[in-house]
Parts: structure tokens; sequence; C-alpha cells
């Protein structure tokens, strides 16, 4: 199975959530089953069928762009990617960020598609690059930008 973590997943859209479906979606004539562990826009666990491609929605706590939490995240992503051979992180989203900060996955391969640098955010931003966002690269089997700049 492929597993996806992405911050949004279509009907909310923007750029990362088109390269998330269309990897999702790809991936289920590779690897027979593609899921994705995303965040509610309300306050339920929610599962959803899209295009055959299976999606956790999460119950998000808080809500604030470009910061989503659900208290199930850990847990959750722990159970699912047992299942899966491959998972595909979509950097940044804060909360995946967070967990291999003291979690890590063994089971699978782990790929972060890494869209975008945070910036811009001051001494906690600096502090969150050096720490969180290196934590957890170096946790990523591989790494694959989607620009040169």
């Amino acid at each position: 199975m492929l597993l996806n973590v992405v911050k949004m997943y279509p009907p909310e859209m923007g750029g990362v959530e088109v390269v998330a479906k269309e990897v999702a979606e790809i991936g289920k004539s590779y690897f027979g089953q593609s899921e994705v562990i995303t965040f509610n826009k309300e306050k339920t666990l929610k599962i959803d069928d899209i295009n055959g491609v299976k999606i956790h929605r999460l119950k998000t706590v808080f809500r604030k762009d470009p910061l989503r939490i659900s208290f199930q995240y850990n847990n959750y992503l722990k159970k699912v990617s047992k299942m899966a051979k491959k998972i595909i992180f979509h950097f940044p989203a804060f909360q995946p960020e967070m967990f291999f900060l003291i979690n890590n996955i063994k089971n699978s391969e782990k790929i972060c598609f890494y869209h975008a640098d945070i910036a811009g955010r001051g001494f906690l931003g600096e502090l969150y690059n050096a720490i969180v966002v290196k934590t957890f690269l170096k946790k990523m089997d591989k790494i694959i930008v989607t620009s040169q700049i």
C-alpha cells in the first residue's frame, strides 16, 4: 500500500494537494492500494473514498493556516503506516515533522516531497528549521525537491 501524508486533500485545493492527489491515484496501479492521511475541516474523523483512494480525514482540534493539529495524528499514523510499503510526506505540514522528533517508522520506505522552505518566520522559524526540520529530513529514506529554487 502507498500512503500519502498531506496537510489538505481535495476538495481542499492548492499546489501541494494537486501533487498529492496525482501521486495517490497513480499509486493505486503500482501498489494495489493507496491511502491518504490528512486533516478534516470539521472536528470529526471522516473516511472517504475518492477515485479508489481511501482518505482518512483526522479530527482537527486546531486549524489556522498553515497549521493543523489533531490529537489522533500520532497513533493514527503509527497504525496505518504498518500496512504501507511506502509513505510519502508532503513537506511542510508541521504535525508530521513534530511526529519525527520523538518517533520513527521503520517498516516502510519514507519519502519526503519537499514542496517549500519555511522562511520568514523569525527566530521560531529558524529554531524550527534547525531542530525539527533537520530531524525530520534525517529520518527520510529519500527527499524529492519540487523546485530548483
